[in-house]
C-alpha cells in the first residue's frame, strides 16, 4: 500500500544516515603505521632506493594527543569538537644511488643507511591538519596544516 511505501523510504533514509555516520566515523579514526621500509632497484650499473624508517598518520585531539574521533553528533558540540585534527609522523625518509662494482656488489655497504651515496639525506617531516566542519568559515580556515621540516 502507499502508507507501507513511505515507512519503507523513511527507514532506508535512517539506514543511509546510519551507514553514513559509521563510514565517517572509520575514515576519520584510521591510523596509518609503517616501519623500517627499503625499496631497492638495480640495474645498468646502478642500485638506486628509498629508505623509510617510520611513518605515523594517526587522529588526535586539540593538544595533539591520539584520540578516537566522534563528530557524528550536532548536539551540544563545544567549539574544539567542530574539527577534526589528524597528525603525520615522517622519519628517515631518504633516496640513494649507488654505483654497483663490475662483479654485482655494492660499491658500498648493503645494510648500512649511512653509506649509500644519497639524493636526498635521511630527513623528518611532521605536519598537524586541522579541518572545520563549518560550511562557511568566517573567523578560521576551513582547513590549516601546520608543518616542520628537519634532517
Amino acid at each position: 500500500s502507499y502508507a507501507d511505501g513511505l515507512d519503507s523510504e523513511d527507514g532506508n533514509k535512517k539506514d543511509s544516515g546510519f551507514v553514513k555516520r559509521l563510514v565517517r566515523r572509520i575514515i576519520e579514526n584510521l591510523q596509518l603505521e609503517i616501519d623500517d621500509v627499503t625499496v631497492k632497484l638495480r640495474g645498468c650499473g646502478y642500485s638506486v632506493g628509498v629508505v623509510l624508517q617510520s611513518l605515523s598518520l594517526v587522529s588526535t585531539d586539540q593538544r595533539g594527543n591520539r584520540a578516537f574521533i566522534d563528530r557524528s553528533t550536532n548536539a551540544s558540540r563545544s567549539n574544539s569538537e567542530l574539527f577534526l585534527h589528524k597528525a603525520l609522523h615522517i622519519t628517515g625518509l631518504g633516496f640513494y644511488c649507488d654505483e654497483v662494482s663490475k662483479y654485482g656488489s655494492l660499491s658500498t655497504a648493503q645494510h648500512e643507511p649511512s653509506e649509500h651515496a644519497y639524493i636526498l639525506s635521511p630527513l623528518s617531516f611532521e605536519a598537524t591538519l586541522r579541518q572545520s566542519d563549518c560550511i562557511r568559515c568566517v573567523d578560521f580556515p576551513k582547513y590549516m596544516i601546520l608543518s616542520q621540516l628537519s634532517t
